[in-house]
């Protein structure tokens, strides 16, 4: 993690934006969480009228005066109005009058639909909220990763700007180009989805753990205990997922440079007939980058069936333990329900622990080229800034030269002054060292030896970009 705390300084600038990303995402689970009490309570209901009302009925109609005991039913029977449902009617005023005078099937059913519709306008509600609180978290988080992500490019390119012209002699057009956007593009999932999904598995955890212990704490041990498994399983598969994307990654570097050269030497090519090989190699380096890819594919497709077999295998066991304790009494049918909805809700939240470590495992290594050139500082330095009024006058004054990359002496004892005005021809045959004498001149690179003037200063002390 060393590697992306030089992202930190972003994540202050962007800090508000990171603190109401954190708060929405509080209001979107507890939306979430609550989502599984009405179906308990709908659940609930309904058995609660079978037990009282339908069973009975239907007993009384064998009796010997079936009136008079359907009549009783309802005399003796009373249907509770569940907890969810009485704080929505309370909090908008809305009359229960209808549900509570029960006197026969018909105004039974109609109590049950009533019933059944305000929790459905609830649940409505609150799936609205829950959508409304998404988008903002994605709104804040995820767009702060866009603009942090726009920042990096910046800061690249500008850097790019400033290194010396060796840093590109030693360096691959291709694999440049690949740092400032694939990389970036995976540090940007770091920034975004990884810390959006890190900070929604914290809460959403401790909130539904904390409902569905308060529920029956032996069914959540159960429930949960397939869950941690699918991690390691997922954390297993994405460290081979991490190690592949690597490698594809610096193919596709490779692939991006070969292409790059080709073009800009397809003047060459042509001109010796050069085609043909530079298709075959190009084609060979697509066939690894191909076979790479493939790879990496299907290792990626063991990410659902892992995911699938244990919370299938996590539902199974809610519903036999469940079961079992619903028929000893000591649960109702709708927790049942309302535990299946707990553990889909923490189904992706424990796959994307291996999925979000995949993130940073990726982002780490993506940071770590990128902060290689961040942190290289131009051999070319302005030490003035200084305006500087040019008149004209150059020297070179016993200048010695040597390519740092390449160990070849291009330049020897090289004297020669140029007055304003004048004109200077150097011809020589290739390699003499006639480019390498201008790039000199425009400080690409300094002298291994001697010095060069500009009007009687030496170039390395005054500011060329006035």
């Amino acid at each position: 993690m060393k590697e992306l705390k030089a992202l930190n300084k972003y994540f202050w600038a962007y800090k508000w934006r990171l603190i109401l990303g954190f708060i929405f995402i509080i209001f979107t689970n507890m939306m979430a969480v609550y989502t599984p009490k009405l179906i308990q309570d709908g659940v609930n209901m309904l058995k609660q009228a079978n037990d009282t009302y339908y069973t009975p009925i239907a007993e009384a109609n064998e009796a010997t005066n079936p009136q008079q005991a359907v009549e009783d039913v309802f005399v003796n029977g009373e249907l509770e109005i569940p907890v969810s449902i009485e704080r929505f009617t309370g909090f908008f005023n809305i009359s229960l009058e209808s549900v509570g005078s029960i006197a026969d099937q018909s105004s039974l059913g109609s109590a049950l639909i009533t019933l059944a519709v305000l929790l459905a306008i609830l649940y409505i509600i609150v799936y609205s909220l829950k959508g409304i609180f998404l988008f903002m978290t994605r709104q804040t988080i995820i767009v702060m990763s866009r603009l942090i992500e726009y920042d990096l490019k910046n800061a690249i390119y500008d850097q790019y700007q400033r290194l010396h012209l060796a840093f590109y002699k030693r360096n691959n057009t291709g694999d440049l180009m690949n740092r400032i956007s694939e990389d970036v593009s995976k540090v940007r999932m770091y920034l975004g989805p990884a810390v959006m999904y890190t900070l929604n598995l914290v809460v959403l955890i401790l909130l539904v753990i904390y409902e569905m212990t308060a529920i029956d704490v032996e069914l959540t041990l159960y429930s949960l205990l397939p869950l941690p498994l699918m991690s390691v399983g997922i954390y297993y598969v994405s460290s081979i997922i991490n190690k592949k994307s690597e490698l594809l990654q610096q193919q596709q570097s490779t692939l991006s440079t070969m292409v790059q050269e080709n073009i800009s030497g397809i003047r060459v090519l042509k001109a010796y007939h050069r085609e043909i090989q530079s298709i075959k190699r190009f084609q060979g380096a697509s066939d690894i980058y191909k076979s790479r890819a493939l790879g990496l594919v299907k290792v990626e497709a063991l990410f659902m069936p892992i995911i699938v077999l244990l919370v299938g295998l996590s539902t199974i066991l809610t519903i036999y333990i469940g079961g079992l304790k619903v028929i000893e009494g000591t649960l109702d049918l709708g927790a049942i329900f309302a535990f299946v909805f707990y553990v889909n809700m923490l189904t992706w939240p424990f796959a994307s622990v291996g999925w979000v470590t995949s993130l940073v495992q990726k982002a780490e290594a993506s940071q770590k080229r990128i902060n290689e050139f961040l942190n290289e500082e131009p051999a070319i330095q302005n030490p003035s800034k200084e305006p500087l009024e040019v008149k004209g006058k150059i020297c070179f004054e016993d200048v010695y030269f040597t390519y740092p990359d390449s160990g070849i002496k291009a330049i020897r004892n090289m004297n020669f002054c140029i007055d304003p005005g004048q004109t200077l021809a150097i011809i020589g045959r290739t390699g003499s060292g006639k480019s390498t004498l201008v790039n000199l001149m425009a400080r690409q690179y300094d002298p291994d030896h001697g010095q060069i003037t500009l009007d009687g200063k030496d170039i390395s002390t005054i500011n060329l970009n006035a």
